[in-house]
């Protein structure tokens, strides 16, 4: 680890060496880290580490939390930008600010049993943070950097089930609702209420993915935030039958769109 100038401040730059090759990473400033064993004690580092030093596992190391979450975000988060998005939004709003200083032999089942728990949180989203959990300790055990999950023996009250039992709508209730939406919007309801598509799903639809002759739609991705990707599951890529109803509410919105 050594200092460098960069600008008008000073930078903490960390140099190692990958396969015989020299790579070099700006860590901080000399602001955020005082010190060398402040740099070498960063979440950041530590992952780089672990990653250089793959053949030889940091095993018994003082390695903490943070530089599990820090490798598994560079190496292991998922391809699909959804999924990729509530990882992030679990390990930076709920794990990190619990554990992330935790070293990794500290964390213990009965501890996070009684954190999960007393999170004011949906049980759903209670045993998807557990779940974001139980995959990075998978990887820790892949990388030889502990012997044990201890999110295999943690149990969440209510788990699986849900806060609230949903509205399901009668056919004269959605008719009356469909009434009261502008389009687009409109043409996407009835989609959703006669296929049963995921927001995600509807937003993704192109004109060729319809066969209007045949009466089939190919659902074949899905858009969120912005991002075009892979359906949710691979049997969520399908074809469809299509109503004649349905067709000519799509045929009309063909006729209003640009």
């Amino acid at each position: 680890v050594k200092t460098r100038a960069k600008g008008d401040q000073k930078v903490w730059e960390l140099r190692y060496y990958v396969a015989g090759h020299r790579r070099h990473v700006t860590v901080g400033t000399l602001h955020e880290f005082p010190s060398e064993s402040a740099v070498r004690k960063s979440a950041k580092v530590q992952a780089l580490l672990l990653g250089a030093n793959a053949e030889s596992p940091m095993v018994g190391d003082r390695l903490t939390m943070g530089a599990l979450i820090a490798r598994y975000k560079a190496e292991e988060m998922p391809q699909r930008q959804s999924t990729a998005a509530s990882y992030r939004s679990y390990l930076d709003c709920h794990i990190k600010p619990r554990w992330e200083n935790t070293l990794l032999e500290n964390v213990k089942v009965m501890a996070l049993e009684s954190w999960l728990n007393e999170l004011n949180l949906a049980p759903k989203t209670k045993s998807s943070i557990k779940q974001v959990m139980r995959v990075m300790f998978l990887c820790a055990m892949r990388w030889e950097l502990t012997g044990k999950n201890p999110l295999a023996l943690v149990r969440i009250k209510g788990g699986l089930k849900r806060g609230a039992r949903p509205r399901v709508l009668e056919v004269g209730e959605f008719q009356r609702l469909v009434a009261f939406i502008k389009e687009p919007y409109k043409t996407m309801v009835i989609v959703a209420g006669c296929l049963g598509l995921r927001v995600s799903e509807i937003v993704g639809l192109q004109w060729g993915d319809f066969n209007f002759e045949n009466r089939t739609v190919l659902i074949q991705r899905g858009i969120v935030h912005g991002h075009v990707d892979e359906t949710k599951t691979e049997y969520s890529k399908d074809h469809l039958p299509l109503d004649p109803l349905l067709v000519d509410v799509l045929l009309k919105h063909r006729e209003r769109c640009y």
